[in-house]
């Protein structure tokens, strides 16, 4: 090894580069060719390019970032000294890689931490090989909220008793060569749990005794929650077997995933209850099920199966690559990639369970919003700007050719994100579907899925809706944190479509607005609005090398602070206008309950009543550098699966606030 640290440091080279292909992807006669490219150096240049080929035919290309240096310089630093920089700044590091830039050469250490259990997440990590400068990534963590039992105590209140394969010695606990499944147990003093094998019943199984009374189902030391978590994770991977799913990538390799029951946090004389599930991607836990304050996240079958395909996906995306950037769009910043991520999730369990609504246990018992994959939603009318709530069209329209095609569908729906950018919008993952349905299941089918994508308006969405036909709230992210920085603003999900009728020469909006805070902060938010007439507002970006996003845009007029959720502006008659709202507080801010109102011109023979002049605000400086109404909870961490949503860790918020625990029921595969 020295040897080779030895051939590869030195003064910068320049020369050819070579280029290796591999097939990362087989099926039938589809296959999935990765074309890495290698510098003189040695090392590999980031962002390869695949091409999905029928036969000898392209399909389609996923083109890898354009090698536009010409010197690739070795590097100056040690895998040592690159490790010995990312443990200094407190990770648990589990192997480090460089690699080259493709557009200037320069050499980073790409390195892959543990999952760290009392933050509560596992982050992509770079280091830059000149300055030693750590450079951190999204969170590669995926989190959910759903329900448990056969399916759940809700669906089936009498448990039944399953057959778990593989588990040789139960005296060893809930062990098969796949997984390991552990109880959180308190550690006696503060911070996360304990993970303790399962013990076996005194009949040598897991057959335990069912909660019955509310009290047992907030009990976070009852064995029969870590009982149902193995049932459905053997469900998931005998489903994932037979379709030939990819498995999470360090149980493929080998390693057994830990899945920890029970999931909680401890002060040392308290309990904090987890009203959550995760998954991580790290095997040393690689998915916990949390207890709730009145209700146990293992119990549900879809949470289970829900988590563990996050896991077929980060398999699929390969190492290094997380399915949930967000896009920059020239109307929008859209959250498109983490919505297919979890709509993905949320199909593959539906299509496991046979039950299309998601988490109907945990949510009759912890409250929030309940996901249900049979649904009617629309791009971009009914996107909230949360991936959660806004993968229901993808999920609704899966399950809707699912009705058609049956459980293969879930073949090339999985085999499709091996094409999919980490930033990839509905409209990419809908034609990466259709090419992979169309290749394995033939024309009949591909029409079938391309139906049920154009009745659910994911085919083509600009994301512009009529502001009469959004059916909830608009959700508006700070312009800095865990969804990136952004410089003066950060565009919102969507904007809105207001058209003007031909004698109109003001009009009035209001709104609603609600601030969600983080734990232990006050709550702050700004609300503005950007208003164009006649075409949406534009934005353009520069994004430096921090990824920190300049933003510029075209408004006729900025009205800062509509911290009271009314403002009145002059329209031109007949002229439909745009509203782009963006969000300058500290937190998430929430937008609904819109209405519009407009008064006539002086002299105009139709009209309201009313004050004709209007309230115009400021302009804006020119930065210019070229199905039903949802009524999701004001809490954040209720919509369901949680995916990198804040710096702070799981532990760590939950210590903030927390109910009393209670105990559940029992169910056995």
């Amino acid at each position: 090894m020295l040897s080779l640290w030895l051939a590869l440091a030195g003064p910068p080279t320049s020369g050819h580069l070579e280029v290796h292909e591999r097939v990362v992807l087989e099926r039938r006669a589809v296959r999935v060719v990765e074309s890495q490219r290698y510098a003189p150096t040695g090392l590999p240049i980031a962002d390869p390019t695949r091409r999905l080929m029928l036969g000898d035919a392209v399909l389609g290309t996923l083109r890898g970032a354009e090698a536009l240096a010409t010197t690739w310089p070795k590097p100056q630093r040690s895998p040592a000294e690159a490790r010995a920089l990312a443990e200094a700044a407190g990770y648990t590091v589990r192997s480090v890689l460089a690699e080259h830039r493709p557009s200037d050469g320069r050499v980073r250490w790409r390195v892959d931490v543990a999952f760290d259990p009392l933050l509560g997440a596992r982050p992509l990590l770079w280091i830059d090989d000149p300055t030693g400068a750590l450079l951190v990534g999204p969170d590669q963590v995926r989190s959910v909220a759903a329900a448990a039992y056969a399916r759940n105590p809700v669906l089936d209140p009498v448990p039944d008793v399953f057959e778990l394969e593989d588990v040789v010695l139960p005296l060893e606990g809930l062990r098969t060569p796949l997984f390991d499944v552990r109880q959180c147990e308190d550690p006696g003093t503060l911070g996360a749990c304990v993970l303790a094998p399962v013990e076996p019943s005194a009949q040598a199984d897991f057959v335990f005794a069912a909660p019955q009374t509310d009290e047992d189902h907030a009990d976070g030391t009852d064995p029969f929650s870590a009982a149902s978590v193995a049932v459905h994770a053997q469900a998931f991977f005998t489903f994932a077997s037979a379709h030939g799913l990819p498995l999470p990538t360090c149980v493929a390799e080998g390693t057994r995933g830990t899945l920890v029951a029970n999931y909680r946090g401890f002060t040392g004389e308290d309990v904090i209850a987890v009203a959550n599930a995760g998954y991580t991607g790290d095997c040393s836990i690689l998915a916990f099920f949390g207890q709730g304050p009145a209700a146990d996240w293992g119990y549900d079958a879809d949470v289970v199966v829900h988590e563990l395909t996050h896991g077929s996906i980060a398999a699929q995306m390969g190492e290094g690559r997380v399915l949930g950037l967000a896009r920059r769009r020239s109307e929008a910043v859209v959250t498109d990639a983490g919505a297919i991520n979890e709509s993905i999730a949320d199909f593959v369990a539906a299509v496991v369970t046979g039950d299309s609504a998601h988490g109907e246990y945990v949510r009759t018992y912890d409250g929030g919003f309940m996901r249900d994959a049979d649904n009617a939603r629309r791009c971009p009318e009914d996107l909230l700007g949360q991936i959660h709530y806004d993968s229901e069209p993808l999920t609704g329209a899966l399950w809707q050719a699912h009705a058609d095609l049956g459980d293969a569908l879930v073949e090339p729906v999985l085999d499709a994100v091996a094409m999919l950018e980490q930033d990839a919008t509905y409209e990419e993952a809908s034609a990466s579907m259709l090419a992979l349905t169309e290749a394995t299941m033939g024309s009949a089918a591909r029409d079938t899925l391309f139906g049920a994508l154009a009745d659910h308006n994911l085919i083509d969405c600009e994301r512009v809706a009529a502001l009469e036909q959004v059916r909830g709230p608009v959700r508006l992210l700070p312009r800095y944190g865990s969804g990136g920085y952004y410089d003066p603003m950060r565009p919102g999900p969507m904007q809105l479509r207001v058209e003007v009728p031909q004698d109109a020469a003001t009009m009035t909006v209001t709104f609603s607005v609600a601030v969600i805070p983080e734990p232990g902060w006050d709550p702050v938010g700004d609300v503005h609005v950007l208003v164009r007439s006649g075409a949406p507002v534009s934005f353009s970006y520069d994004v430096d090398e921090e990824d920190r996003t300049t933003v510029a845009a075209d408004p006729d007029l900025h009205l800062p602070s509509v911290n009271d959720g009314t403002f009145t502006a002059d329209v031109v008659p007949g002229e439909p206008v745009y509203l782009a709202f963006f969000n300058q507080g500290l937190h998430v801010t929430q937008i609904d309950d819109f209405a519009v109102s407009f008064e006539a011109s002086a002299g105009s023979s139709t009209g309201g009543e009313g004050d004709d002049e209007s309230t115009t605000g400021t302009p804006m400086p020119s930065t210019d550098s070229s199905g039903g109404t949802r009524e999701p909870s004001a809490n954040a961490g209720s919509g369901g699966c949680r995916v990198g949503e804040g710096p702070r860790g799981l532990f760590w918020l939950l210590l903030l606030a927390w109910p009393p625990s209670q105990t559940l029921q029992r169910r056995r595969r």
